[in-house]
């Protein structure tokens, strides 16, 4: 894993970082929505948000 050092080492600054929290943080929000709207199961509504930026990406 990554430590914090090589993260914010980088002549991006904490861009890296930011990214990696943006990212984590989409994916939580999607699966609660998910799971409020649809009444899914945590593993579907996760899954689905970790899966659907990768489909719209292609």
């Amino acid at each position: 894993m990554l430590s914090r050092n090589v993260l914010m080492s980088s002549s991006m600054g904490g861009s890296l970082m930011r990214t990696v929290v943006y990212t984590l943080g989409h994916f939580i929000i999607a699966a609660a929505c998910i799971m409020y709207v649809t009444s899914a199961s945590f593993d579907a509504a996760i899954t689905n948000a970790i899966d659907e930026p990768l489909q719209n990406s292609v």
